[in-house]
């Protein structure tokens, strides 16, 4: 058992995921009872989906929502309506991000990143915990982690009260950051781990989010890449030991991007808490 804070991600209603089936899969990892779930906005167009998701793991499941706000998607007018929307359905807590933009997305202009966004949102009330995200990939040296921190301290000033990182596939990154970390900013750090389950899901994230994939999990999908129930198998064990060296590190919590896979996140789970 670890005293180590566990939560988790859904994917919001998407192409793939209809509305009914998110809040079926966010009642059932409920019962994990997560610090809370998080809920982001990746198709800009059902940002009002998000809220609605929040307020239903908030009011109805019981679980603290974290929804996420993309800076670069909405208008201040937009925020507004969020946050009132919000602190109807007593979520108080969010996390704000720049918002990833593809070749069919047109951002509002009225912010471009993050920090913006939170710097506005505490203009607007204080009643809010706004967090932020940090990006372990990269980080290099002692300097790349200084360089990284040093934004951090700039988004502390804008508003954020704790972070969470994006995801990555090797944690030497994220010691060299967490190091820096400790030493300027005394806020809790999250760590998001992203389960490997399967070949493509591995090859498009490491794509999409720049990711570099270590020697030992290029290995295991060289092997399994046409086995998927082994690639599932093996790559659900390569993210239990992901997670339990972030544990022996005494990190402040684990964010399991869970996916919408219950399985794999129940398997996980018992496994540590």
């Amino acid at each position: 058992m670890t005293r180590t804070t566990f939560s988790l991600e859904v994917v919001p209603p998407n192409d793939r995921f209809s509305y009914e089936e998110v809040a079926q899969c966010s009642a059932q990892l409920a019962k994990l009872q997560p610090a809370f779930i998080g809920i982001p906005s990746i198709d800009k167009t059902k940002i009002e989906q998000t809220l609605q998701l929040a307020g239903y793991i908030q009011q109805t499941l019981a679980i603290e929502a974290l929804p996420h706000l993309p800076a670069r998607f909405m208008t201040k007018k937009q925020v507004q309506q969020a946050l009132a929307l919000l602190q109807e359905q007593d979520v108080f807590q969010l996390l704000a991000v720049s918002g990833e933009v593809t070749a069919k997305d047109v951002p509002t202009g009225e912010f471009q990143f993050a920090n913006e966004l939170s710097y506005y949102i505490n203009e607007q009330t204080t009643q809010f915990t706004v967090m932020g995200t940090c990006h372990p990939e990269h980080m290099t040296n002692q300097e790349t982690a200084r360089i990284e921190v040093a934004y951090l301290q700039q988004k502390v000033q804008d508003g954020c009260q704790q972070f969470l990182t994006q995801l990555f596939f090797e944690n030497d990154g994220f010691y060299r950051l967490h190091e820096v970390y400790d030493h300027y900013l005394n806020l809790p750090l999250l760590v998001g781990v992203l389960p490997i389950l399967s070949y493509s899901q591995v090859l498009n994230m490491a794509t999409r989010n720049q990711l570099a994939i270590p020697r030992k999990l290029a290995i295991i999908l060289e092997k399994y890449q046409y086995k998927p129930l082994s690639m599932r198998a093996a790559g659900i064990d390569y993210t239990l030991h992901q997670i339990d060296e972030l544990l022996t590190h005494r990190v402040d919590g684990i964010h399991l991007f869970t996916m919408n896979d219950v399985d794999a996140t129940q398997e996980i789970h018992r496994s540590f808490w």
